[in-house]
């Protein structure tokens, strides 16, 4: 038998729940005030990870990444970047293809892609005339006409 919260204790609480949802839940029907934490273990757990972590975090190696981290921020800000020139993609990029979209981030779906990346899609495949209008558009890219693949397998960014 569930004994109440309330009924332990002589003056009123306030519960952190780290745990699952439902403990909150069960504290709220209660009457008890509780405010709910998302919390996941660091690396979910993985102790392989974690020690890569620990590492990364260690005496001197952290001062390492921190003095590298600036001068890469430093010399970003302090660059001057200047065109040398522009190709096809399809002339330049390893393993791209005419009916091929690349993207960043990992590999998708048009299904699951959010809207601002398939109003990109659909514009890219008027901007090259492979559809007539952004309507159409859709549906090709939804037919599994088009292929869509991450920058990083093709060595370059996007």
């Amino acid at each position: 038998m569930m004994k109440s919260v309330k009924g332990l204790l002589t003056q009123d609480v306030e519960i952190i729940n780290i745990g699952l949802e439902m403990f909150k839940d069960d504290l709220i029907s209660q009457g008890v005030k509780t405010t709910q934490v998302n919390f996941l273990p660091p690396a979910d757990g993985d102790i392989e990870v974690l020690k890569a972590l620990d590492y990364l975090n260690s005496p001197g190696i952290y001062e390492k990444i921190e003095a590298a981290n600036k001068e890469v921020v430093n010399r970003i800000i302090t660059s001057s970047p200047v065109l040398i020139g522009y190709e096809k993609a399809i002339d330049v990029i390893p393993g791209m293809k005419k009916n091929m979209i690349i993207h960043a981030g990992p590999p998708i779906e048009y299904k699951d892609m959010c809207g601002a990346m398939k109003g990109a899609v659909t514009g890219a495949l008027v901007f090259e005339g492979l559809a007539e209008d952004i309507h159409k558009a859709d549906t090709l890219a939804a037919s599994g006409e088009i292929e869509f693949s991450p920058c990083h397998e093709h060595s370059t960014v996007g």
